[in-house]
């Protein structure tokens, strides 16, 4: 039984600190904050973000096809990065889904995967699609 803890111990001494360290090297930057973003697709127009780590605030002003001007307003919970619910477009319900990324580590935590070592994504992002009750469809994109 002795022996048997002496292993844990070991094996739980060896894998931790490479855990931990694993961790820190490959953790995102944080999302959280302001962003600007724009808005794309059947509507078009410029807004702000604010993203916390359990909401997320999005409002912008946003022109159709036709040249009608709506305000778009989204207020929604954030679990895991990820927010999925109801927003309004000039008074109308919306549906939205979307998600925030912290950007990715400082040069050198990829360790060469993909880009050489350097991060891939620097700023934290924000998309989010939105869909209207008569399924016109819009998209919502920034980075801070």
């Amino acid at each position: 039984m002795p022996q048997l803890r002496f292993r844990l111990i070991a094996a739980a001494a060896f894998v931790l600190p490479v855990f931990l360290v694993g961790t820190v090297a490959l953790a995102k930057k944080n999302a959280n904050g302001g962003y600007a973003v724009k808005v794309v697709g059947e509507y078009s127009g410029q807004g702000t973000a604010q993203v916390t780590a359990s909401s997320v605030t999005i409002t912008a002003n946003v022109t159709d096809e036709g040249g009608q001007k709506y305000g778009l307003q989204i207020n929604l919970p954030v679990v895991n990065g990820r927010f999925l619910g109801q927003g309004s477009l000039g008074g109308s319900s919306i549906k939205v889904s979307g998600r925030v990324d912290g950007g990715d580590p400082a040069p050198g935590g990829g360790k060469g995967k993909g880009n050489g070592g350097k991060p891939v994504l620097t700023n934290a992002r924000i998309t989010v699609l939105f869909i209207t009750a008569d399924e016109h469809v819009g998209r919502v994109v920034g980075d801070h």
